[in-house]
């Protein structure tokens, strides 16, 4: 019975393989072709994916146990004191084992093709798990892989596809409370199986961990209400406390020794703490949900749509912001919006509720209590007023959770228990059905109104991936630190700074490049930033370069001919690309902190 599930996984794994790859057109014909000079994305913060899977990649060739803590210590973007890159482990994992098919500039489109399979096959496991029919978990593992959401973030946030982390979670929970038949094992294994479960949603985005911290109180109440009368609450407690211990101590791990020891004492200290708190602040309400956003379409792409109600919806919400469609796309399919609703009115009346059994009755009241505080947290401080003052519980979890600071991404929670709720009433219309095939039919429905609900109307974008500065290297010897003339700083000029920290990607060049909001940082943007392109500007950039020992220059778009002629001349400088000079050799005398020489 169990091989029979272990086959029925890797056919939907395959079935996802084959929708991910219709819902990710073009970039996934890009990907097949071997296009290394295209990804997925718009362009934004996706295009430092290549530089940072060539970081993976080298750091496991070079020093594999660099991997083993919260982040990767790297000094090529902000050398000479370095910075700690936060790269998911998961997605590390993803890394290396795509690492033998493909370069790392192929590798953005097929991360987050795996993610949709593996979120797609999490959520199958755990309705199966939780006894919905093979076509309602399908459908529903459907509308939680592929949505406005995870489509959204593949253009720009990567990691933040990866959802199987939270069907993994409640599939853990139900297994420590005693998974049904077949899937019961023995009490040892079941803590086993939980515990490695627990690890998986440890392994996710930083955000989603944050929020499964914020919420483990009402998973811990579901699993509480899954305990069968007559069980030992000490002993389930202790079941609890060692399936999560793991996840716990690799939480803690990552959390207390972020680098390698030998690398932290490179990294500057946090210098403006009250800046930082300030700009995360506003991040905070910039980026809260609306409710309407909920049942908006395709925000991040568009307002094609079948179904013409909420393409004025989608319109609306696109024409209340000017940009970051992104972070307002939280749509969730009306089918299963519609599904969960008469869940909660099977609940609300007793007669009906009755008819439940204790178990979806447990799940209906889990996905009511978490989709209602996913959706205060994600509404943003804003989200509740009284008296003018923002009273929205997203401001407690950043007082508690500084890192937290993009509120409406709580609302994958939301989604969740909406799927979690539309799972209670199918069981529930399933077992009224006395015939097979009606339930089957009623599957079929569910799994069609799913999939021509959203159907890929707008095609992902692609972006040609800036080419790798090979040419900065010469001929024998290193390539050496350089600069961005103008000065270019991640705050303002975020797009071109990510070009340039892409053209970096398995090269030896390095940038010299203080640490984002730092005070060297905004003196030098205030300096060396202004883009008038003066004989004076011209002489404080040569100064700082001079000064903090760069061998070379990398010149921005907007930078005239004149001025990068007179630049390079000055510094004695010869021209390997028309927007790019260097010294030969490399400076060897070592490379000055920026926060010695600021103008």
């Amino acid at each position: 019975m169990r091989r029979a599930y272990l086959l029925e996984l890797v056919v939907v794994a395959v079935l996802f393989t084959v929708l991910g790859f219709i819902w990710l057109h073009p970039a996934s014909v890009e990907l097949l072709r071997g296009n290394a000079s295209s990804m997925l994305g718009d362009g934004s913060d996706s295009v430092t994916n290549p530089w940072q899977y060539q970081l993976v990649l080298d750091t496991f060739r070079h020093e594999p146990h660099k991997l083993l803590f919260g982040a990767i210590y790297s000094d090529q973007i902000t050398t000479p004191d370095g910075s700690a890159v936060y790269i998911p482990w998961n997605e590390r994992l993803i890394v290396l084992a795509l690492a033998p098919f493909m370069r790392a500039e192929l590798m953005p489109t097929a991360v987050v093709w795996t993610y949709l399979v593996t979120s797609g096959l999490a959520m199958y496991a755990c309705g199966r798990l939780l006894g919905w029919t093979r076509l309602v978990a399908f459908a529903l593992a459907v509308a939680w892989a592929i949505s406005p959401y995870t489509r959204a973030r593949a253009a720009c946030h990567i990691a933040l596809v990866g959802l199987y982390f939270a069907p993994l979670a409640v599939a853990g929970i139900r297994i420590l409370a005693g998974a049904p038949p077949p899937f019961r094992w023995s009490a040892r294994r079941e803590v086993v199986v939980a515990a490695a479960l627990f690890l998986l949603v440890a392994f996710a985005a930083h955000y989603y961990v944050i929020l499964v911290v914020v919420f483990a109180p009402i998973f811990i109440a579901f699993y509480a209400a899954l305990l069968p009368r007559r069980a030992s609450r000490l002993r389930a407690l202790g079941r609890l406390v060692l399936a999560g211990l793991p996840a716990t101590l690799f939480l803690a791990w990552t959390a207390l020794v972020p680098v390698a020891p030998s690398d932290a004492r490179h990294l500057p200290a946090v210098t403006q703490p009250e800046k930082v708190r300030e700009e995360q602040h506003l991040y905070l309400h910039v980026f809260g949900a609306r409710l309407v956003d909920y049942v908006a379409g395709d925000v991040r792409y568009g307002d094609r749509d079948l179904i013409a109600a909420r393409r004025g919806i989608t319109r609306s919400v696109r024409d209340s912001v000017s940009g970051n469609y992104h972070e307002r796309t939280n749509g969730i399919r009306w089918t299963v919006l519609g599904a969960a609703a008469v869940t909660i009115v099977l609940l609300s009346r007793s007669r009906l509720r009755r008819r439940l059994a204790p178990e979806a009755r447990a799940i209906g009241f889990f996905a009511l209590v978490l989709g209602s505080v996913a959706l205060a947290v994600s509404l943003g401080p804003q989200g509740l007023r009284y008296y003018d003052e923002d009273l929205g519980p997203a401001i407690l979890v950043q007082r508690v959770i500084p890192a937290f600071r993009v509120a409406n991404r709580a609302g994958v929670f939301v989604h969740l228990a909406a799927l979690l709720g539309a799972g209670v009433f199918l069981s529930f219309l399933l077992s009224t059905l006395r015939s097979r095939w009606a339930g089957r039919a009623v599957g079929l429905v569910v799994l069609g109104l799913v999939v021509v609900e959203y159907l890929p109307l707008h095609p992902v974008p692609t972006w040609s991936i800036p080419n790798a500065r090979t040419e900065l290297t010469p001929p024998s010897g290193e390539c050496g630190a350089g600069v961005l003339v103008p000065y270019t700083t991640f705050a303002f000029q975020v797009d071109e700074y990510y070009g340039a920290m892409s053209e970096l990607r398995g090269t030896s060049c390095k940038l010299i490049h203080p640490a984002y909001l730092s005070p060297e940082d905004d003196a030098l943007r205030a300096k060396l930033s202004t883009r008038d392109f003066s004989d004076g500007d011209r002489a404080l950039e040569e100064n700082f370069a001079r000064c903090t020992g760069a061998s070379w220059a990398r010149f921005g778009l907007d930078a005239p001919e004149a001025y990068k002629q007179a630049f390079c001349a000055d510094m004695g400088w010869t021209f390997v690309t028309p927007d790019a000079c260097r010294g030969a050799p490399a400076n060897d005398l070592g490379v000055r902190s920026p926060r010695e020489c600021l103008p």
